[in-house]
């Protein structure tokens, strides 16, 4: 996925400067809204390629599968996400970050669902192919797409974040299967990826798109409105701190006399305290 820094411009009318903006902005609930949506798709992900261990073995034992048909399974998921993973970025560089990270997520959302209700295991591997791009695609888009909000002042925290909500995927897939499978079966796992995928697809919805290619494909004037929004919530949790800080400034004049009486005499006077 590229990452342009100087843009193609044709669209005059609004002063952008999408990469320089958004590498000046401190960190905000806004990032941390961008790394959930991200981080949330990148865990379902994880999920859905980790449950396939556990998955194996339950259709092995049911006699759903055989040996040959679960390497058969697990080469159709990893082959999947090879294609998805060379093809991830071209889509996003076409149509935008947000759409290639959308598509991504509702292909192996859907074949997720589609798996509960395979009628052998030929389909269901046939289905994981599916699901496998999808899978592939998503771990390509995530990086890219968070990398494009955080500064780079913070982006290898930020990443390393990232990896650890993808790594605890596993754990997570592991967990479930040790309950799930047993109980209710080795198609409610398909089943919890499926769901879970299109709620978060539902979610997702109004994650907004990334300025910087909004500006490198031309539409400067959607970018501008996009980056005015994440200003102005930054300009209000600059100007929270600020009230903050003055408050709590004023409340230790409050509580030292000695201070209070230099402060009124003018001979003090702190950031965000005015001279009497």
């Amino acid at each position: 996925m590229t990452l342009s820094s100087e843009p193609s411009r044709p669209d005059d009318g609004a002063p952008a400067n999408s990469g320089g903006r958004l590498d000046r902005l401190p960190m905000s609930p806004f990032h941390w809204r961008i790394l959930a949506f991200v981080g949330a798709g990148s865990f379902i992900d994880a999920f859905d390629i980790y449950l396939g261990g556990g998955v194996m073995a339950a259709m092995l034992q049911e006699g759903f599968s055989t040996l040959q048909s679960n390497a058969m399974f697990a080469s159709a998921t990893y082959s999947g996400m090879l294609i998805g993973a060379i093809f991830a970025g071209f889509v996003g560089d076409r149509y935008g970050r947000r759409y290639s990270y959308q598509l991504n997520l509702a292909i192996f959302g859907l074949a997720s669902l589609a798996a509960c209700l395979a009628p052998n295991v030929e389909t269901l591997i046939a289905i994981r192919f599916i699901m496998g791009i999808g899978l592939g695609a998503e771990v390509v888009v995530a990086a890219g797409t968070l990398c494009e909000f955080i500064p780079p002042s913070h982006r290898g925290r930020w990443i390393s974040l990232l990896g650890l909500i993808i790594t605890s995927g596993l754990s997570a897939a592991t967990l479930v299967g040790y309950f799930v499978i047993p109980n209710l079966g080795w198609r409610w796992m398909f089943g919890i990826a499926g769901v879970a995928a299109m709620v978060l697809w539902f979610l997702r919805k109004n994650m907004p798109e990334s300025p910087r290619w909004l500006e490198s494909v031309g539409r400067v004037r959607e970018a501008e409105s996009v980056l005015r929004e994440i200003e102005q919530e930054a300009r209000r949790l600059l100007d929270a701190r600020r009230e903050t800080h003055v408050v709590g400034e004023r409340a230790d004049v409050g509580a030292d006399p000695a201070l209070a009486i230099r402060v009124a005499a003018g001979s003090v006077a702190g950031p965000g305290i005015g001279r009497a």
